[in-house]
């Protein structure tokens, strides 16, 4: 008799186990659904979030044009490799303009400006470097897409070289190469000449250049 009560105890505690089991995993199946709707409430109708105001979308597509001259049509790139085939959606080239034409990622254009950027710095600071002007003593300040850019220079040395023309050139060059990678089709730089000791203005040159469109 021992023994049955024992038995029909055990059966009664087994079955308490699962309802108990039963019932919690109930309740934390309601709470997963409802911490789900919670976080699909968030999105937007294209299930993407939504960003706060003022920041860049960086899915949105974007539109460069750049001189045909730029297309390296064997690797379809451009020939300075900021970019290739891998990094944009569509390429569309337009033999009549001169032109051809790179649909990419706003993100993916954002990491290739910064690598254009860069470029455009190491180019300016080897010509510092290098000592083929002297008289050039130091890089001024630069805007954010170097269409401004300050040169600082030994007044003497500079008025007394003829070489300063080609100097002044090759920066402005430098100004537009970054910006032909940027969603503009029209180029300027403006190189402003200073002397190093007294901050005088002593020349001013801009360069512009402007992609042929209908």
């Amino acid at each position: 008799m021992k023994k049955n009560v024992i038995a029909i105890l055990c059966v009664i505690l087994a079955v308490i186990a699962v309802i108990a089991f039963s019932t919690r995993n109930k309740s934390d199946n309601t709470d997963t659904t409802t911490a789900f709707e919670a976080i699909t409430d968030t999105t937007t109708e294209d299930n993407t979030p939504e960003l706060q105001e003022g920041t860049k979308n960086p899915e949105k597509l974007i539109k460069i044009t750049m001189p045909l001259s730029y297309y390296d049509a064997k690797n379809q790139c451009d020939v300075g490799g900021f970019f290739d085939k891998s990094s944009y959606k569509k390429c569309e080239i337009n033999e009549k303009q001169k032109t051809f034409t790179v649909t990419l990622r706003s993100i993916t254009h954002d990491f290739m400006l910064s690598n254009v950027g860069l470029q455009v710095i190491k180019s300016l600071a080897s010509l510092l470097d290098s000592g083929d002007y002297p008289y050039l003593k130091q890089l001024g300040k630069y805007n954010s897409d170097f269409s401004e850019i300050e040169l600082k220079v030994d007044a003497t040395g500079y008025r007394a070289t003829s070489d300063a023309k080609k100097m002044v050139e090759f920066v402005a060059s430098c100004g537009i190469f970054y910006q032909i990678y940027t969603t503009e089709n029209s180029y300027k730089c403006t190189v402003t000449v200073i002397d190093y000791e007294t901050g005088k203005k002593l020349d001013e040159f801009t360069a512009q250049q402007t992609n042929k469109l209908d």
